[in-house]
C-alpha cells in the first residue's frame, strides 16, 4: 500500500472519529452512583436513587435526571470504555479534560484512581495514551 494511500485513509479515520466525538457534544456528563456503605445500612440508611434505564436516575419519587450515561454502580471497566476514544481525540491534537465531581465520600478517587486489580480511569487512559502512541509510532511523530 502506498504511503500517499495511508496517509489520506488516516486523514479521513481522524475526521471521522472526531466527528463522531463532536456530535456526542463537546461536554458530557456522566454519573455514578456508589453502593451505599454499610455504615449507612447500620444507620437505617436506605437507597435514594434507581436507574430507570442507561441515561436517566430517578431520585425520590418525583425527580428525574438525564446524563450522558449512568453507572450504579458500574465497574471500573465500563467507565473507562465510554472514555477510551477520547485518547484518540487527544493525540488528535484535541483539547480533551476529565475531571470527577461530587461530595465528599461520593466515590470520585476511585473513579478516577482505582486500587489495584481495578485501576481507574487516570492510570487506564496514561497507559492507553502509550499504547495509541506505540500502534501510530510508524505513521506520526508524537
Amino acid at each position: 500500500v502506498a504511503e500517499s494511500d495511508i496517509a489520506t485513509a488516516e486523514q479521513r479515520r481522524k475526521k471521522l472519529h472526531n466527528t463522531i466525538e463532536d456530535l456526542k457534544g463537546s461536554i458530557r456528563v456522566f454519573c455514578r452512583v456508589r453502593p451505599i456503605s454499610k455504615k449507612e445500612i447500620d444507620a437505617g440508611d436506605g437507597e435514594v436513587t434507581k436507574q430507570t434505564d442507561s441515561m436517566t436516575l430517578q431520585v425520590g419519587e418525583d425527580n428525574s435526571f438525564k446524563f450522558d450515561a449512568v453507572w450504579t454502580p458500574g465497574t471500573q471497566d465500563e467507565i473507562f470504555e465510554d472514555c477510551r476514544d477520547l485518547v484518540q481525540s487527544a493525540l488528535d491534537g484535541y483539547n480533551v479534560t476529565l475531571f470527577a465531581y461530587g461530595q465528599t465520600g461520593a466515590g470520585k478517587t476511585f473513579t478516577m484512581s482505582g486500587c489495584p486489580g481495578q485501576e481507574g480511569v487516570s492510570p487506564r487512559t496514561i497507559k492507553e495514551v502509550f499504547e495509541v502512541a506505540e500502534k501510530g509510532k510508524d505513521r506520526f511523530d508524537y
